[in-house]
């Protein structure tokens, strides 16, 4: 319980999922379905002064969650958001940032790299790009994020940056679990073993140092 309390309170920023053409073509965007220029700008300005002026009234900090079906989901929308807020860091989801790559598993430790300073925590969370759905609402419901282990998010790469690096922060398990009741469902006993055997995983991964 101390070593939560030396964790500052922090305020999560994440674009709103309401795009009809971005949550049909999630993890399969290309350039020409990005923000033109303008509207580019207008976002990193905003994100600039909602940092600012929560840090200046509040003494919080803000941080960035890119979101699989927004409009801050690719790499280089992601990118260019380190690159127009500076300082700001993200909160790493694993998932989000391999569907956003259009399934490259490998782009997390490329993106860890080469923006080290700018991670505030993750959220480990695996994705699994044979899902079916017409819609970012319809993967998630039909699987696309399974147990940890089940996807193709590069786990192993990630858990050495962190030793390498290192990261001493916080890593959140986020697991999309329907429950037994619902055909479409992950899992085919309850989301409390679901959470039984991430654990297990993660046991697993750290156990390889």
């Amino acid at each position: 319980f101390c070593e939560i309390q030396e964790h500052k309170p922090h305020i999560v920023l994440a674009d709103n999922v309401v795009d009809e053409h971005r949550i049909k073509h999630t993890g399969r965007l290309t350039h020409k379905d990005s923000l033109d220029g303008e509207k580019w700008n207008i976002l990193c300005e905003e994100v600039r002064y909602l940092k600012q002026m929560i840090k200046d009234e509040f003494d919080l900090d803000v941080h960035f969650h890119p979101h699989c079906g927004s409009f801050i989901e690719t790499p280089w929308e992601i990118e260019s958001l380190l690159n127009g807020v500076p300082a700001l860091k993200l909160i790493f989801d694993t998932a989000h940032i391999v569907m956003g790559a259009a399934a490259k598993p490998l782009y997390l430790v490329d993106l860890l790299n080469r923006y080290p300073d700018r991670i505030h925590s993750f959220q480990f969370k695996d994705y699994n790009p044979v899902a079916k759905g017409e819609t970012y609402f319809e993967l998630v419901q039909n699987g696309c994020f399974p147990e940890l282990g089940k996807g193709i998010c590069d786990f192993d790469g990630v858990w050495k940056w962190i030793k390498d690096n290192r990261y001493e922060g916080w890593i959140v398990v986020e697991q999309h679990i329907l429950g037994a009741k619902e055909e479409s469902s992950q899992s085919q006993d309850s989301p409390f073993m679901s959470a039984v055997r991430n654990r297990v995983f993660l046991e697993n991964l750290s156990g390889k140092d």
